[in-house]
């Protein structure tokens, strides 16, 4: 795990390299910084911006079109979803930086997925479900929310959390679903380098939308020397992306880690070592039943739009004998004009035989037999 205090001293080392003498002065700053006395900088005085792509891990296809886009993005990668660690590996080993997009209730009522954090849940109850959802994605470095328009408006959970936070000396991204969020006051309460979304890429999913969308981006960057932006793995988004973000160079404008903007910031850790110890998880033991459940479960794709309310909510049902993959109700014509954003069915039923936790050897030998006939 790649915390901020190990980016830090990276960062320090490889600059005191490039210019001789540099090193005492450096030494002298970043002690400065760890002992509160940081005030924010940029890296340079041209324009940063930082793009954060939410919503990682249901689609394959988009999710590796997403990792594959140019420049220091980070990824926000949901758990317990079929390509959550696939592609959380496929993001580090491109050096890109991941996060724990972590499902939190919200004031619509909509089910933000698996793992999720709410109001409900007691200290013991909330700790376990974060601690799982952290384990569940490799190479975490920060945390953001997914949805949690209700749940970042409770001060005591949002402690909760930022504690657990700080202990694994992780950093957070509020995605600013509400006004009304305390979890960007509460992370800086418990000293934990943290930032705020500006901009949604895809709020409204069309050409025109998205464009104007990362124009505004660019404008307040440039009013204000930095400017932080929250997408989606949606094929509008990837297509305008793809083209543009090339632009950016051009236009004086560099594309920043979340990490190297926190840094520059001044945000980071006061002492450099991390926590005594990162606290244990224990993974309980999983039966064939548990396996089969997941099989069951995790044949089936749901796509929640947790930005725009006018968007449909749907669900696409792979059938496992079903070949030709058909129209399978009404709900899914009515989601018609959506389609291009949700997986292909016959890719993503084939990818999915590809994951570890489909394997037939989770199986007991009469399931295996079934498994072969339904997969032939």
């Amino acid at each position: 795990m790649t915390t901020i205090s190990q980016h830090h001293s990276h960062l320090q080392t490889q600059l005191s390299s490039d210019i001789p003498g540099l090193s005492t002065l450096l030494s002298l700053f970043f002690g400065f910084s760890l002992l509160g006395f940081g005030s924010p900088v940029q890296a340079s005085s041209s324009p940063t911006i930082t793009l954060v792509i939410d919503d990682i891990g249901y689609n394959l296809r988009n999710g590796l079109r997403a990792v594959n886009l140019p420049g220091a993005i980070s990824y926000a990668v949901l758990p317990h979803t079929p390509y959550s660690q696939r592609l959380a590996k496929a993001a580090h080993q491109k050096g890109k930086t991941v996060m724990l997009h972590a499902p939190m209730t919200n004031v619509h009522q909509w089910e933000p997925g698996p793992g999720t954090l709410s109001p409900s849940m007691d200290r013991e109850t909330f700790d376990q479900a974060l601690k799982k959802a952290l384990a569940d994605i490799p190479f975490v470095q920060g945390v953001n929310n997914h949805m949690g328009s209700e749940l970042t408006q409770d001060s005591v959970r949002m402690q909760w959390l930022m504690e657990e936070v700080s202990k694994r000396r992780l950093f957070f991204i509020d995605s600013r679903t509400t006004a009304k969020s305390v979890a960007a006051k509460t992370a800086r309460a418990n000293g934990v380098p943290n930032m705020s979304r500006d901009v949604f890429l895809d709020h409204i999913r069309t050409p025109s939308a998205v464009n104007e969308a990362f124009d505004t981006l660019v404008r307040q960057a440039q009013l204000n020397g930095h400017a932080t932006a929250i997408g989606h793995p949606h094929n509008v988004t990837l297509n305008m992306l793809e083209n543009r973000i090339p632009e950016l160079q051009a236009q004086g404008i560099r594309l920043v880690s979340v990490p190297e903007q926190l840094v520059a910031m001044g945000q980071i850790y006061k002492d450099v070592q991390p926590a005594s110890a990162t606290p244990e998880i224990t993974i309980p033991n999983r039966s064939p039943a548990f396996w089969r459940s997941e099989i069951q479960q995790l044949t089936r794709f749901k796509e929640t739009d947790a930005t725009h309310p006018k968007i449909t909510r749907k669900e696409v049902i792979i059938r496992k004998k079903s070949p030709n993959l058909q129209r399978l109700n009404r709900t899914e014509e009515r989601a018609v004009p959506n389609r291009e954003n949700t997986p292909h069915l016959r890719d993503a039923g084939r990818d999915m035989l590809h994951q570890p936790i489909h394997h037939p050897d989770w199986l007991t030998p009469k399931d295996k037999q079934n498994w072969a006939a339904a997969h032939d």
